[in-house]
């Protein structure tokens, strides 16, 4: 799996936002959120969330 910075991604049950991403050979990820928490975790366990849609605001119609 592929992640960028800004990225919604969710780790066995813990949803976070990417701040750093790297992977460390084949079988280790080490990913950084936004809240500074360091996660090591293998790739296959990494998901990434759909983007939630913006609200629909009047400056939009």
């Amino acid at each position: 799996m592929v992640v960028i910075p800004g990225d919604r991604v969710r780790i066995g049950r813990h949803d976070l936002t990417v701040a750093e991403a790297y992977l460390h050979g084949p079988h280790l990820t080490q990913i950084t959120s936004t809240d500074g928490r360091t996660w090591w975790a293998p790739p296959t366990a990494v998901r990434r969330l759909d983007p939630e849609p913006l609200p629909v605001t009047e400056s939009w119609r």
